[in-house]
Order: C-alpha cells, then sequence, then structure tokens
C-alpha cells in the first residue's frame, strides 16, 4: 500500500512496475509466513532465507531489465 500511496500520481504510467513491486512484496510474505511455519525445529537460518531470496530476485531483476531494454 506503501507504493501505491507513495506514486499514486504516476500510477498509469508505470502500473506495471506497480504490480512487479506488489508481485515481490506478496512473494517475500509469504516466503517468510511458510519459513515460520516450517521452522520449528530451527532449521533455516539467515542465510538460507536471503540465499533464497536473492535466488528469486535474480530472474525478477532479469524480465525488469529486459522488459525495460536495457540488456544492451
Amino acid at each position: 500500500m506503501g507504493a501505491l500511496v507513495a506514486g499514486y500520481e504516476t500510477f498509469d504510467n508505470n502500473s506495471i512496475g506497480y504490480a512487479l513491486i506488489m508481485g515481490n512484496n506478496f512473494g517475500s510474505a509469504f516466503v517468510n509466513v511458510i519459513a515460520g511455519v516450517f521452522n520449528d525445529k530451527k532449521m533455516v537460518n539467515a542465510f538460507d532465507l536471503n540465499f533464497f531470496f536473492a535466488t528469486i530476485g535474480l530472474p525478477l531483476s532479469f524480465a525488469i531489465i529486459t522488459y525495460n531494454g536495457e540488456m544492451q
């Protein structure tokens, strides 16, 4: 909601960007909930979560770079 409030003036121009950010935020929240459920025995540590987010962020960054035409 913070992204929508902060950038409501440019929502018409950047709606795809807002959708990507909202998808990323939803995915991050979902992973945190799942990690909390499965981490009863403290098997998942901070490195594992950071590595997972980096692994998810790489294809997302590649998609954004490709969409914006900045791959050159």
